[in-house]
């Protein structure tokens, strides 16, 4: 494990290389393909229900209970309706 600011490497236990590199606020990284060695990431959305408020190398969280994020906006979650049906996520 090779690690800085902001990226990491990884050395498996079959000796391929995995590159960790940094997304956007509102995007993960996600191994498109492992095919070609090294592997590297590439910036995906965060899913519904999910957001990323600050770039790095970390998954998208959940929104809390009360919150939403319908996957068109994934930095920030936004409150539900009063009378809608709103579970974690």
């Amino acid at each position: 494990l090779v690690s800085s600011p902001s990226s990491m490497a990884l050395l498996n236990d079959q000796g391929q290389v995995l590159i960790f590199s940094p997304t956007a606020a509102g995007y993960y990284p996600s191994f498109g393909s492992t095919k070609v060695w090294p592997a590297t990431t590439v910036a995906r959305m965060c899913t519904v229900g999910t957001y990323k408020s600050k770039g790095g190398i970390h998954d998208c969280s959940l929104c809390p209970t009360g919150m939403k994020n319908n996957g068109s906006w994934g930095i920030q979650c936004f409150p539900c309706a009063s009378s809608s049906f709103c579970p974690l996520g």
